[in-house]
């Protein structure tokens, strides 16, 4: 598995051990060095692995090395900030 961070379309991806892209998450930048996480993917045939949680914690990463804060747009991460507010305390807006 490896993920990459393409800035110029602010965005994470993810490609399986045999480099097939299987996921994505995208943000945008806001105002106050917020981070919006808007959309969180996986595409067919790659779901029930965990892969957006790989994505969702390179975006989350990414956060912590701006100091910036992430707010949730997309479903996926609101769910995962309010079922687990404590592993993602230092990175919620």
């Amino acid at each position: 598995m490896k993920i990459t961070h393409n800035e110029e379309k602010t965005r994470f991806d993810l490609y399986d051990d045999a480099g097939t892209h299987v996921g994505e998450i995208e943000y945008m930048r806001g105002g106050n060095n917020e981070l919006y996480a808007t959309h969180t993917e996986v595409f067919p045939g790659s779901e029930g692995k965990g892969y957006a949680g790989h994505l969702l914690q390179a975006l989350v990463d990414y956060a912590a090395g701006q100091d910036a804060k992430i707010v949730p747009i997309c479903g996926y991460v609101k769910a995962k900030f309010t079922n687990e507010p404590e592993k993602y305390a230092a990175v919620i807006k």
